[in-house]
């Protein structure tokens, strides 16, 4: 999770260096910024709008952790 564009953050760092380790069974979900342009706004506010806030990172987690276990029940 980053609060900055994903298109050439740290998650895509983590990807190439997953791929070149050959590391293909990990389960892996970026949560950072769209390539968009940004409102201005309070902290919260975009945080919020991203799904970068708790609820949002709860959300993404349970979604990695029920595609990665084939359930579609919700944790």
């Amino acid at each position: 999770m980053e609060e900055n564009a994903l298109q050439g953050g740290f998650g895509s760092a983590v990807l190439e260096l997953l791929e070149e380790k050959g590391l293909k069974e990990v389960a892996v979900r970026r949560l950072g910024i769209p390539d968009v342009f940004v409102e201005h706004g309070s902290q919260e506010e975009l945080r919020h709008n991203y799904s970068l806030d708790a609820e949002g990172i709860v959300q993404a987690a349970e979604a990695l952790i029920r595609s990665s276990t084939g359930s579609s029940a919700t944790p």
